[in-house]
This record gives structure tokens, C-alpha cells and sequence, in this order.
């Protein structure tokens, strides 16, 4: 007697390529939130009602800037994420002692929106300066390095001090100079990931402008 096949269903046959592309899809995902959440630990705590308050009552940059007149010499608290620019310097001949001779004296240290992402423009910011006028940022004696202190890039801060924008030229409707003596400051958030990804980038810039610059060079 002749043996009669069952014939496999088409439906067991799909399951397999089916289950094997969901946790090929799935493996790599958990991995890669994982990695995230070691090195980039974010904080789910909800803020009091209070903070939501004075959230609500801090002033950003860009409110600022679209009211200078109103700010001008007045004493203020202004919520922003730190941005430590880069600087141009010049290739010249150096001493062996100080092979960044060409490069400036100081850099400057820019406030912008907390929110600001990173293909924002950057005219929403301000620079920072000290009592006296100057950057806080300065270039170490026969060193490439800076010293900014204890001041962080890529983190939000509420600064507290006082905003000065000069009197617009004739004819026209907008300062030209504008600047932020810091007084004080609270360190708020550490936007680790947005500080990495800013670093990148800025490397990215920074070969870039390296290549096409015979005159000078850029340091991050």
C-alpha cells in the first residue's frame, strides 16, 4: 500500500524566516539602548511644581536678544546651554616653547537656547564675559590648551548678572554689540549625549577647515 504524505503547512514553513528577522531586528535595538543607557544615563524624575514655576519665570537668550532695549544694563537670570567656540589661529613661524603662538589670547564662551539643536543658527546667543570685561576663557601661558575654569560645554546653566547691547549706528533698528557679565551661576543639566554629538561634529568642522585653510587653523 502506497504512503500518503501530509503535506507541511506553507504557514510552520514562513514561521521560521519570520521569528529569525524579529529578533535579528530586536538583539540589536536592546544592545544599542543598553550601550545608551551605561554611557548616557538620563534621570526620569518628574520636576516638582516649583521648579515647572521657575522654569516658567526664566528668561532664555533668545527672549533677551528680541528685547535688548528692555535688558539693556539690567539684572537678570537667564537659562542657556554653554557653547565654548572654537578659535581661529594663524600658522606662523613659533618658538619651540610655544607652538600655538599664532593663536589668540582668549575664546569665547556663548550662551544659546537650552533647547537649541544643533543645526540651529547660532545668532540666539550671547557672549559671556567676566567683571572686567574679558573672556572667561584663556589661553595658558606657552600652551595650546584654555582654561575655563570649572565651566562645562554643552551643559545648562542659570547665569545670573547683567546684559549691555551699545546703542544701534544711525538708521538702524538693531545693536551690533552685545555681551553678558556673569555674576553667578547654577549648573542645571549635563545633556551628555548633545555634548557628544556637538564634539563630534565640532572634529568633523574642525579636520575640515584644517584641509581647505592654508592661512590658519582651528582649535576645539
Amino acid at each position: 500500500m502506497e504512503k500518503v504524505s501530509t503535506p507541511v503547512s506553507t504557514t510552520k514553513k514562513n514561521r521560521i524566516p519570520l521569528l529569525t528577522l524579529i529578533f535579528g531586528l530586536i538583539i540589536p535595538i536592546v544592545i544599542v539602548v543598553a550601550i545608551v543607557i551605561a554611557f548616557f544615563p538620563f534621570s526620569f524624575v518628574l520636576p516638582s511644581e516649583s521648579e515647572n514655576n521657575k522654569q516658567a519665570n526664566l528668561l532664555i537668550p533668545s527672549t533677551v536678544l528680541n528685547n535688548k532695549a528692555k535688558y539693556n544694563q539690567q539684572t537678570i537670570v537667564v537659562r542657556g546651554k554653554l557653547s565654548i567656540d572654537p578659535v581661529v589661529c594663524q600658522k606662523i613661524q613659533c618658538p619651540a616653547n610655544d607652538s600655538c603662538c599664532g593663536c589668540p589670547v582668549s575664546r569665547n564662551i556663548s550662551l544659546k537656547d537650552p533647547d537649541q539643536t544643533l543645526t540651529s543658527q547660532t545668532s540666539g546667543s550671547f557672549q559671556l564675559v567676566n567683571n572686567s570685561g574679558t573672556s572667561i576663557c584663556q589661553r595658558k601661558i606657552n600652551s595650546c590648551d584654555y582654561s575655563c575654569q570649572d565651566w562645562n560645554n554643552g551643559m545648562v546653566y542659570d547665569i545670573s548678572g547683567q546684559f549691555f547691547a551699545q546703542a544701534p549706528p544711525p538708521g538702524w533698528n538693531m545693536s551690533l554689540d552685545y555681551y553678558f557679565v556673569v555674576t553667578g551661576k547654577n549648573l542645571t543639566s549635563s545633556d551628555q549625549l548633545s555634548s557628544g554629538l556637538t564634539n563630534f561634529i565640532s572634529g568633523i568642522k574642525q579636520l575640515y577647515e584644517q584641509i581647505t585653510s592654508s592661512s590658519g587653523y582651528v582649535l576645539n
